[in-house]
């Protein structure tokens, strides 16, 4: 029978756990104490940061431990509230954690309570047994995510890279990675390892990087950045040797001398900018050529992820001269 109640607050740990890999301890209780004289009470307040509110956050009851023994009885209850009863107390309402049966079969029980928590979250132990008998409890949460030091400390945006670190989730999916707060793709993940894909609109030089899983953000570290060179139209489509060709992209180098640009396998030389960012060269002469030639161009030794087709107007030759 639940009549009457011996009041105990919450003592200070003295049993020893490990949180789980990927888990840290937020916050414990216990041992509390059995005296053998009836039903006990005990309370604890469950208060946690608000950081920690939405990750995944697990309530652990141990029922006797080592060479202690655990109660016969224990009913746990996280709340949030008191009910008035029938004689005008106060009882808890809220998630069960353990109830009559629990601990008949096992010592230790598990709750996620992912989202349940916050100001005013109290434990409710209700709970008899012999003299001596021991329970506790712990709270723990994820860890969040840490990132390592960078190597190599430069990539190209657009070529993937692995980042090395702790409390990643395997599920690539549940990794969030920026560089410079823009998005990141995540190919491939492991618990210490992701291999993500730079955005293609970073801008070139120091990005800081960070990393998050379900909400809650690594350290930052910075990853130098270069964009590599895409083409996206030419003007003209096609014309003779010896006349400008426009390429239109983003991602070429400055100064100007440091793109080197191809037409098929013929060399161009760069001869100004424009205002938009594009580049003009000098059509080469690609000799007796009919077909569509590839143009590419290499900016600070870093290949263009794309080329254009230019296609080469034919020879006229007029008095032995071709123009």
């Amino acid at each position: 029978m639940w009549m009457a109640f011996a009041y105990c607050t919450s003592l200070q740990p003295t049993f020893a756990y490990q949180p789980a890999y990927g888990n840290v301890k937020l916050s414990s209780g216990g041992p509390y104490v059995g005296s053998g004289r009836g039903v006990q009470r005990f309370t604890a307040q469950l208060n946690v940061g608000a950081s920690d509110s939405n990750r995944p956050t697990y309530l652990t009851i141990f029922n006797g431990y080592g060479d202690k023994p655990g109660y016969t009885f224990a009913r746990v209850i996280l709340s949030d509230q008191l009910v008035q009863n029938w004689s005008g107390g106060g009882e808890p309402s809220g998630l069960i954690v353990a109830d009559q049966n629990t601990f008949r079969l096992q010592n230790t029980v598990t709750k996620d309570v992912t989202g349940r928590l916050g100001q005013g979250s109290t434990l409710v132990i209700e709970a008899e047994g012999p003299k001596g008998a021991q329970l506790g409890w712990i709270l723990t949460a994820q860890a969040g995510p840490t990132l390592s030091p960078l190597n190599p400390s430069e990539t190209l945006s657009g070529r993937t890279v692995i980042l090395h670190g702790s409390n990643f989730s395997t599920e690539a999916e549940d990794n969030t990675v920026t560089f410079g707060g823009k998005k990141a793709r995540v190919v491939a993940a492991t618990r210490t390892t992701l291999t993500v894909m730079p955005p293609e609109s970073v801008e070139s030089g120091s990005a800081p990087i960070t990393v998050s899983v379900n909400g809650v953000a690594s350290n930052q570290i910075n990853m130098g950045v270069r964009p590599m060179p895409i083409l996206t139209s030419l003007y003209p489509a096609g014309g003779p040797p010896g006349e400008t060709l426009t390429i239109y992209g983003r991602g070429f180098a400055r100064p100007l001398q440091a793109n080197i640009v191809t037409v098929g396998p013929y060399p161009a030389q760069v001869v100004g900018a424009t205002d938009d960012g594009g580049i003009r060269v000098i059509i080469p002469d690609w000799g007796m050529s009919y077909q569509g030639l590839p143009v590419t161009v290499t900016s600070d030794g870093v290949p263009s992820r794309n080329s254009l087709i230019f296609y080469p107007n034919a020879h006229i030759f007029i008095e032995g001269s071709a123009f």
